[in-house]
């Protein structure tokens, strides 16, 4: 059982038509969360053949405080967000505190693996699913564009 403080943890719920976002974060974060997974859904649809991502079973967004992360999550070295699905559910749970990675790169990598297992029953191969996972991590709004497919700051400079 976890521990007795954890259930006196105060949690937003941000629920939107498509997923819950389920954080230990501020409101303001917590809201840049659903904000930026609502509008990563529309440049998949740009860059992608899926059309549909209305989830087919419910979809939550787990954003943790880097301690909640470390304590239960329990994820290995070097993981920033988990993605997780079954026949009831689709959990994404990630660090949204991570030192070394921005949140939105986290979600956005677990959210397209989301997309690519609710789109249909096709098993992609971990190549391609981590592969396009990842150059849709890169994915970045401003107030006039969005751009895609840029490098990763923990790579540049790094030979191929």
């Amino acid at each position: 059982a976890p521990a007795a403080s954890a259930s006196d943890r105060q949690f937003l719920v941000l629920t939107t038509p498509d997923f819950v976002v389920i954080s230990a974060l501020n409101e303001k974060k917590t809201r840049r969360i659903a904000l930026d997974v609502a509008n990563f859904q529309a440049i998949v649809q740009l860059v992608t053949s899926t059309r549909d991502l209305k989830p087919r079973v419910p979809t939550r967004i787990y954003a943790l405080s880097t301690n909640d992360w470390g304590d239960y999550a329990q994820p290995t070295q070097n993981t920033a967000g988990i993605f997780s699905d079954s026949m009831f559910t689709n959990d994404m749970v990630l660090d949204a505190q991570n030192e070394f990675m921005d949140t939105y790169r986290i979600v956005f990598h677990e959210y397209m693996h989301y997309v690519m297992r609710n789109a249909g029953t096709f098993g992609y191969p971990a190549w391609y699913s981590e592969g396009l996972a990842e150059l849709l991590s890169t994915v970045r709004f401003s107030d006039d564009e969005v751009s895609v497919g840029l490098a990763v700051d923990c790579r540049r400079g790094h030979p191929r």
